[in-house]
């Protein structure tokens, strides 16, 4: 969307379009015995000033945002808050990208600590 703030392209004169950004925050550590290496997405480096910006020009454009890729290895707790509450503080459309970042035993469908903040947060919408 950066070009389009710079007014290098002008903006999508199509109906219904929504701008989709990704949004992970870097971390690197274990897991459930799990290796992570997350990368961080600009848009959280300068949280949430970066996203203000994009989210604004995009619905101040007529179009629908949507955070389609976040989550992963071991959402701690401030991200996952900062996400979810940004989400629907700016009714954004939220997605979580990794479904074995939130699953404890896939066959059993058991979630993980990363799963039941998951659920937490979007069952209060």
């Amino acid at each position: 969307i950066n070009p389009l703030l710079r007014h290098d392209i002008p903006d999508f004169s199509q109906p219904n379009l929504v701008y989709d950004f990704h949004v992970y925050d870097g971390f690197q550590g274990m897991f459930n015995g799990k290796t992570c290496n997350e990368p961080q997405s600009p848009l959280w480096s300068g949280w949430p000033k970066a996203a203000d910006v994009q989210v604004s020009f995009a619905q101040n454009h007529g179009k629908a945002v949507a955070i389609s890729e976040w989550g992963g290895c071991n959402d701690l707790d401030q991200y996952n808050q900062a996400i979810t509450s940004y989400a629907r503080t700016h009714h954004i459309i939220l997605v979580y990208y990794d479904e074995t970042g939130i699953v404890a035993n896939e066959i059993e469908g058991q979630l993980n600590s990363n799963g039941l903040k998951v659920q937490a947060a979007f069952a209060t919408w």
